[in-house]
């Protein structure tokens, strides 16, 4: 199955509804912008995009698993650039900074479940 940038259109028809009712589910006038959700050709401010989760019971990344992934991307490479930067600073706090950037872009593998 190919994934889609977003599931926006998928999920309301799975529920029976049009662009202009989940709108108004989120608090938007009409559907025009529901539809430019749909279509990619404009990202959810951020009340949208919390009002879509709930809408739906779902996450940001099931959701709009395109745009999660993009800055996701974007979020990984400035933690790298920061971490590189951050080397050699005699700071005292430094440490605590390379630590949790350490973290974020080399998050612990889950070892709860061996690999069979």
């Amino acid at each position: 199955m190919t994934r889609l940038a977003t599931y926006l259109k998928t999920l309301r028809r799975q529920h029976g509804l049009t662009q202009k009712e989940l709108a108004f589910l989120c608090g938007m006038d009409g559907g025009t912008q529901m539809s430019r959700y749909e279509r990619c050709v404009r990202d959810p401010s951020l009340a949208a995009f919390i009002a879509l989760t709930i809408v739906f019971s779902t996450t940001p990344a099931e959701l709009f698993p395109g745009l999660h992934s993009e800055i996701s991307r974007m979020v990984l490479e400035r933690a790298e650039e920061l971490y590189v930067q951050l080397q050699g600073n005699p700071k005292s706090v430094t440490p605590v900074k390379l630590d949790f950037l350490e973290h974020l872009i080399y998050p612990p593998q889950n070892t709860d479940h061996p690999i069979v």
